[in-house]
Protein backbone atom coordinates (compact mmCIF):
# COMPACT_ATOMS: atom_id res chain seq x y z
CA UNK A 1 0.00 0.00 0.00
CA UNK A 2 1.17 3.28 -0.82
CA UNK A 3 2.28 6.02 1.45
CA UNK A 4 -0.02 9.26 2.24
CA UNK A 5 2.55 11.47 0.92
CA UNK A 6 3.03 9.27 -2.28
CA UNK A 7 -0.91 9.12 -2.24
CA UNK A 8 -1.05 12.51 -2.71
CA UNK A 9 2.04 13.58 -4.54
CA UNK A 10 -0.26 10.81 -7.52
CA UNK A 11 -3.37 12.53 -6.58
CA UNK A 12 -1.76 16.33 -7.83
CA UNK A 13 0.16 14.57 -10.93
CA UNK A 14 -3.43 13.10 -12.05
CA UNK A 15 -5.29 16.25 -11.41
CA UNK A 16 -2.97 18.28 -13.42
CA UNK A 17 -3.15 15.25 -16.26
CA UNK A 18 -7.00 15.50 -16.33
CA UNK A 19 -6.64 19.34 -16.27
CA UNK A 20 -4.53 19.62 -19.23
CA UNK A 21 -6.09 16.70 -21.31
CA UNK A 22 -9.92 19.08 -20.89
CA UNK A 23 -7.68 22.01 -21.46
CA UNK A 24 -6.26 21.30 -25.01
CA UNK A 25 -9.99 18.86 -25.83
CA UNK A 26 -11.89 22.39 -25.23
CA UNK A 27 -9.55 24.38 -27.42
CA UNK A 28 -10.26 21.43 -30.48
CA UNK A 29 -14.08 20.84 -30.33
CA UNK A 30 -14.55 24.52 -30.70
CA UNK A 31 -12.12 24.71 -34.28
CA UNK A 32 -13.81 25.85 -37.13
CA UNK A 33 -12.94 22.33 -38.77
CA UNK A 34 -14.92 20.01 -35.91
CA UNK A 35 -17.05 22.64 -34.98
CA UNK A 36 -18.50 22.02 -38.64
CA UNK A 37 -18.03 18.33 -38.55
CA UNK A 38 -20.28 17.99 -35.51
CA UNK A 39 -22.82 20.63 -37.37
CA UNK A 40 -23.05 18.18 -40.31
CA UNK A 41 -22.79 15.52 -38.36
CA UNK A 42 -25.93 16.67 -36.14
CA UNK A 43 -27.61 18.47 -39.21
CA UNK A 44 -27.68 21.72 -36.91
CA UNK A 45 -26.63 24.74 -38.56
CA UNK A 46 -24.04 27.06 -36.81
CA UNK A 47 -23.89 30.27 -38.91
CA UNK A 48 -26.07 32.47 -40.34
CA UNK A 49 -25.22 33.20 -44.33
CA UNK A 50 -24.94 36.37 -45.22
CA UNK A 51 -27.65 38.77 -47.20
CA UNK A 52 -25.12 39.42 -49.43
CA UNK A 53 -24.68 36.15 -50.50
CA UNK A 54 -27.77 36.12 -52.41
CA UNK A 55 -29.61 33.68 -50.21
CA UNK A 56 -30.71 35.82 -47.98
CA UNK A 57 -30.65 35.55 -44.09
CA UNK A 58 -30.93 31.99 -42.90
CA UNK A 59 -32.63 30.61 -39.38
CA UNK A 60 -29.83 28.92 -36.83
CA UNK A 61 -31.66 26.99 -34.19
CA UNK A 62 -30.15 27.88 -30.57
CA UNK A 63 -28.97 24.37 -30.36
CA UNK A 64 -25.11 24.00 -30.53
CA UNK A 65 -23.48 26.74 -29.79
CA UNK A 66 -19.72 27.54 -28.51
CA UNK A 67 -21.16 27.93 -24.75
CA UNK A 68 -22.40 24.92 -24.61
CA UNK A 69 -20.20 23.12 -26.05
CA UNK A 70 -17.17 24.74 -23.61
CA UNK A 71 -19.23 23.65 -20.64
CA UNK A 72 -20.24 20.15 -21.65
CA UNK A 73 -16.92 19.33 -22.63
CA UNK A 74 -15.58 20.72 -19.04
CA UNK A 75 -17.89 19.13 -16.98
CA UNK A 76 -17.82 16.12 -19.25
CA UNK A 77 -13.97 15.33 -18.48
CA UNK A 78 -14.16 16.89 -14.85
CA UNK A 79 -16.30 14.32 -13.98
CA UNK A 80 -15.21 11.13 -15.65
CA UNK A 81 -11.52 12.25 -14.45
CA UNK A 82 -12.95 12.39 -10.82
CA UNK A 83 -14.33 9.51 -10.80
CA UNK A 84 -11.14 8.04 -12.65
CA UNK A 85 -8.88 9.16 -9.98
CA UNK A 86 -11.25 7.75 -7.03
CA UNK A 87 -11.60 4.45 -8.26
CA UNK A 88 -7.94 4.14 -8.23
CA UNK A 89 -7.60 5.68 -4.85
CA UNK A 90 -10.50 2.97 -3.46
CA UNK A 91 -8.84 -0.10 -5.20
CA UNK A 92 -5.09 0.93 -3.57
CA UNK A 93 -6.83 0.54 -0.32
CA UNK A 94 -8.02 -2.64 -1.13
CA UNK A 95 -6.37 -6.25 -1.68
CA UNK A 96 -5.93 -6.59 -5.17
CA UNK A 97 -2.98 -6.75 -7.74
CA UNK A 98 -4.08 -3.26 -9.13
CA UNK A 99 -0.79 -0.85 -8.01
CA UNK A 100 -0.72 2.77 -8.21
CA UNK A 101 0.42 4.77 -9.98
CA UNK A 102 -1.20 4.20 -13.44
CA UNK A 103 -0.19 5.03 -17.25
CA UNK A 104 -0.86 8.86 -18.25
CA UNK A 105 -1.93 7.38 -21.28
CA UNK A 106 -4.86 5.51 -19.66
CA UNK A 107 -6.13 8.94 -17.82
CA UNK A 108 -5.46 11.25 -21.14
CA UNK A 109 -8.16 8.00 -23.04
CA UNK A 110 -10.72 7.81 -20.44
CA UNK A 111 -10.73 11.89 -19.66
CA UNK A 112 -10.97 12.34 -23.57
CA UNK A 113 -13.63 9.91 -23.54
CA UNK A 114 -15.71 12.08 -21.01
CA UNK A 115 -14.86 15.12 -22.34
CA UNK A 116 -16.39 14.06 -26.26
CA UNK A 117 -19.27 12.51 -24.21
CA UNK A 118 -19.72 15.94 -22.33
CA UNK A 119 -19.64 17.78 -25.46
CA UNK A 120 -21.91 15.78 -27.71
CA UNK A 121 -24.57 14.52 -25.13
CA UNK A 122 -26.30 17.63 -23.77
CA UNK A 123 -26.43 18.95 -27.77
CA UNK A 124 -27.98 15.63 -28.58
CA UNK A 125 -30.65 16.07 -25.76
CA UNK A 126 -31.12 19.72 -26.45
CA UNK A 127 -31.76 19.06 -30.09
CA UNK A 128 -34.17 16.24 -29.53
CA UNK A 129 -36.12 18.34 -27.09
CA UNK A 130 -36.17 20.71 -29.42
CA UNK A 131 -37.72 18.71 -31.91
CA UNK A 132 -39.56 17.12 -29.53
CA UNK A 133 -41.07 20.61 -28.40
CA UNK A 134 -41.71 21.96 -32.39
CA UNK A 135 -44.19 18.62 -33.55
CA UNK A 136 -46.14 18.29 -30.38
CA UNK A 137 -47.32 21.72 -30.63
CA UNK A 138 -47.83 21.81 -34.37
CA UNK A 139 -51.01 19.88 -34.83
CA UNK A 140 -52.98 22.18 -31.85
CA UNK A 141 -51.36 25.34 -32.92
CA UNK A 142 -52.16 24.62 -36.84
CA UNK A 143 -55.89 23.89 -35.92
CA UNK A 144 -55.63 27.55 -34.10
CA UNK A 145 -54.44 29.00 -37.02
CA UNK A 146 -56.97 27.88 -39.42
CA UNK A 147 -59.64 28.99 -37.27
CA UNK A 148 -59.02 31.68 -36.36
CA UNK A 149 -57.71 32.85 -40.09
CA UNK A 150 -61.43 31.41 -41.39
CA UNK A 151 -62.86 34.01 -39.28
CA UNK A 152 -60.74 36.89 -39.16
CA UNK A 153 -58.92 36.46 -42.82
CA UNK A 154 -55.49 38.49 -42.64
CA UNK A 155 -51.61 37.72 -43.95
CA UNK A 156 -51.32 34.30 -43.08
CA UNK A 157 -47.83 34.46 -41.30
CA UNK A 158 -49.42 37.82 -39.56
CA UNK A 159 -51.63 35.01 -37.55
CA UNK A 160 -49.57 32.10 -37.34
CA UNK A 161 -47.65 34.61 -35.58
CA UNK A 162 -50.60 35.73 -33.17
CA UNK A 163 -51.75 32.24 -32.30
CA UNK A 164 -48.92 31.15 -31.83
CA UNK A 165 -48.16 33.90 -28.99
CA UNK A 166 -51.39 33.31 -27.41
CA UNK A 167 -50.72 29.35 -27.18
CA UNK A 168 -47.40 28.90 -26.40
CA UNK A 169 -44.94 30.71 -23.94
CA UNK A 170 -42.23 33.43 -25.34
CA UNK A 171 -39.24 30.51 -25.26
CA UNK A 172 -40.93 28.33 -27.44
CA UNK A 173 -39.77 27.12 -30.06
CA UNK A 174 -42.16 26.84 -32.98
CA UNK A 175 -42.90 30.52 -31.66
CA UNK A 176 -39.21 31.82 -31.85
CA UNK A 177 -39.09 29.90 -35.52
CA UNK A 178 -42.45 31.91 -36.68
CA UNK A 179 -41.74 34.90 -35.25
CA UNK A 180 -38.31 34.82 -37.52
CA UNK A 181 -40.17 34.32 -40.40
CA UNK A 182 -41.89 37.26 -39.73
CA UNK A 183 -39.03 39.69 -38.84
CA UNK A 184 -37.66 38.54 -42.02
CA UNK A 185 -40.67 39.44 -44.02
CA UNK A 186 -40.70 42.94 -42.35
CA UNK A 187 -37.37 43.66 -43.35
CA UNK A 188 -36.44 41.31 -46.08
CA UNK A 189 -37.48 41.52 -49.95
CA UNK A 190 -39.42 38.59 -48.99
CA UNK A 191 -42.78 37.30 -49.15
CA UNK A 192 -44.44 34.66 -46.97
CA UNK A 193 -43.61 31.80 -49.40
CA UNK A 194 -40.09 32.71 -49.37
CA UNK A 195 -39.90 32.99 -45.79
CA UNK A 196 -41.49 29.47 -45.38
CA UNK A 197 -39.17 28.28 -47.46
CA UNK A 198 -36.31 29.91 -45.95
CA UNK A 199 -36.97 28.55 -42.89
CA UNK A 200 -38.12 24.93 -43.97
CA UNK A 201 -34.11 24.53 -45.01
CA UNK A 202 -32.63 25.03 -41.66
CA UNK A 203 -35.50 23.85 -38.98
CA UNK A 204 -34.71 20.69 -37.11
CA UNK A 205 -37.44 19.06 -37.08
CA UNK A 206 -38.98 17.02 -40.40
CA UNK A 207 -42.46 17.26 -39.79
CA UNK A 208 -42.33 21.33 -39.19
CA UNK A 209 -40.09 21.07 -42.72
CA UNK A 210 -42.88 19.34 -44.34
CA UNK A 211 -45.72 21.98 -42.72
CA UNK A 212 -43.61 25.06 -44.06
CA UNK A 213 -43.25 24.00 -47.48
CA UNK A 214 -47.24 23.03 -47.68
CA UNK A 215 -47.91 26.21 -46.21
CA UNK A 216 -45.71 27.52 -49.00
CA UNK A 217 -47.98 25.91 -51.28
CA UNK A 218 -51.05 26.94 -50.17
CA UNK A 219 -49.76 30.61 -49.83
CA UNK A 220 -48.41 30.52 -53.55
CA UNK A 221 -45.59 32.12 -55.21
CA UNK A 222 -46.17 35.63 -56.37
CA UNK A 223 -43.21 35.87 -58.25
CA UNK A 224 -44.24 32.93 -59.79
CA UNK A 225 -47.67 34.52 -61.21
CA UNK A 226 -49.61 31.47 -58.57
CA UNK A 227 -51.31 33.56 -56.20
CA UNK A 228 -54.02 32.33 -53.64
CA UNK A 229 -57.01 33.49 -52.95
CA UNK A 230 -58.77 33.12 -49.11
CA UNK A 231 -61.34 30.68 -49.78
CA UNK A 232 -58.20 28.29 -51.57
CA UNK A 233 -55.82 29.42 -48.65
CA UNK A 234 -58.92 28.28 -45.92
CA UNK A 235 -58.98 25.31 -47.62
CA UNK A 236 -55.72 24.15 -48.28
CA UNK A 237 -54.83 24.90 -43.85
CA UNK A 238 -58.21 22.77 -43.24
CA UNK A 239 -56.56 19.91 -45.49
CA UNK A 240 -53.47 20.37 -43.51
CA UNK A 241 -54.95 20.44 -39.90
CA UNK A 242 -56.90 17.38 -40.79
CA UNK A 243 -53.79 15.52 -41.94
CA UNK A 244 -51.54 16.83 -38.71
CA UNK A 245 -54.33 15.27 -36.70
CA UNK A 246 -54.20 11.98 -38.30
CA UNK A 247 -50.79 11.55 -38.40
CA UNK A 248 -50.61 12.59 -34.81
CA UNK A 249 -53.28 9.68 -33.94
CA UNK A 250 -50.55 7.69 -35.95
CA UNK A 251 -47.70 8.44 -33.88
CA UNK A 252 -50.01 8.40 -30.49
CA UNK A 253 -50.27 4.44 -31.31
CA UNK A 254 -47.22 3.57 -32.50
CA UNK A 255 -45.97 5.33 -29.13
CA UNK A 256 -48.19 3.05 -27.19
CA UNK A 257 -46.59 -0.09 -28.93
CA UNK A 258 -42.91 1.40 -27.75
CA UNK A 259 -44.08 1.59 -24.89
CA UNK A 260 -44.09 -2.15 -24.21
CA UNK A 261 -40.42 -2.38 -25.65
CA UNK A 262 -39.29 0.02 -22.81
CA UNK A 263 -40.83 -1.96 -19.93
CA UNK A 264 -39.00 -4.80 -21.57
CA UNK A 265 -35.33 -2.80 -22.04
CA UNK A 266 -36.23 -2.52 -18.17
CA UNK A 267 -36.55 -5.90 -17.03
CA UNK A 268 -33.63 -6.83 -18.89
CA UNK A 269 -31.35 -4.27 -17.20
CA UNK A 270 -32.76 -5.11 -13.82
CA UNK A 271 -32.22 -8.75 -14.58
CA UNK A 272 -28.54 -8.95 -15.57
CA UNK A 273 -27.62 -5.97 -13.15
CA UNK A 274 -29.01 -8.02 -10.34
CA UNK A 275 -26.78 -10.78 -11.46
CA UNK A 276 -23.67 -8.81 -11.69
CA UNK A 277 -24.41 -7.50 -8.60
CA UNK A 278 -24.56 -10.76 -6.87
CA UNK A 279 -21.36 -12.39 -8.33
CA UNK A 280 -19.29 -9.05 -7.11
CA UNK A 281 -20.84 -9.59 -3.30
CA UNK A 282 -20.43 -13.36 -3.54
CA UNK A 283 -17.42 -13.90 -5.55
CA UNK A 284 -15.60 -10.30 -4.93
CA UNK A 285 -11.61 -11.56 -4.93
CA UNK A 286 -12.67 -13.30 -8.66
CA UNK A 287 -14.44 -9.97 -9.35
CA UNK A 288 -11.82 -7.69 -8.41
CA UNK A 289 -9.07 -10.26 -10.36
CA UNK A 290 -10.97 -9.70 -13.29
CA UNK A 291 -11.73 -6.13 -13.74
CA UNK A 292 -9.76 -4.52 -11.26
CA UNK A 293 -6.03 -6.45 -12.00
CA UNK A 294 -4.30 -3.52 -14.26
CA UNK A 295 -5.48 -0.25 -16.23
CA UNK A 296 -7.36 -1.91 -18.83
CA UNK A 297 -9.08 -4.32 -17.38
CA UNK A 298 -11.32 -1.49 -16.21
CA UNK A 299 -12.25 -0.46 -19.33
CA UNK A 300 -13.66 -4.24 -19.79
CA UNK A 301 -15.39 -3.31 -16.43
CA UNK A 302 -16.60 -0.32 -18.36
CA UNK A 303 -17.97 -2.33 -21.13
CA UNK A 304 -19.23 -4.49 -19.38
CA UNK A 305 -21.66 -1.58 -17.29
CA UNK A 306 -22.40 -0.44 -20.58
CA UNK A 307 -23.81 -3.66 -21.87
CA UNK A 308 -25.89 -3.94 -18.93
CA UNK A 309 -27.86 -0.49 -19.05
CA UNK A 310 -27.77 -0.55 -22.83
CA UNK A 311 -31.49 -2.42 -22.97
CA UNK A 312 -32.83 0.20 -20.61
CA UNK A 313 -31.13 3.06 -22.13
CA UNK A 314 -32.12 1.83 -25.87
CA UNK A 315 -35.74 1.44 -25.00
CA UNK A 316 -35.49 4.70 -23.45
CA UNK A 317 -34.21 5.96 -26.52
CA UNK A 318 -36.62 4.31 -28.81
CA UNK A 319 -39.95 5.51 -26.47
CA UNK A 320 -38.57 9.41 -27.43
CA UNK A 321 -38.42 9.06 -31.41
CA UNK A 322 -41.27 11.15 -33.15
CA UNK A 323 -41.89 8.95 -36.41
CA UNK A 324 -43.36 11.70 -38.55
CA UNK A 325 -46.07 10.63 -40.66
CA UNK A 326 -46.84 13.50 -42.16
Amino acid sequence: MMMVRDIAWWVIAQVAICTGTITIVTVVVTLPPVYAWLSALLRVPVQPVSSASGNGPMFVPPILTVRRMYRGTVIGGAVVGAAWIGIQLWVSWHPTRWALPLTVVETILLVTMGCAMGAVVPIVMTLTRYRAALESALPKVIAAVTDAFAHDPASLLEKMVAVAKQALPPSHPLLIEWSWMYRNVAVEPWTTYDACMALAKTTPSALHRNVLIALAQIVGDIRAGIISDQQTITAGLQMLAAGLEESEDIRAAITNETNQVRGTGYVITAITGGLALYLAFGQWERYTTAFFTDGWSILIWGFFLVCIIAPAVGARWLTQIRITVF
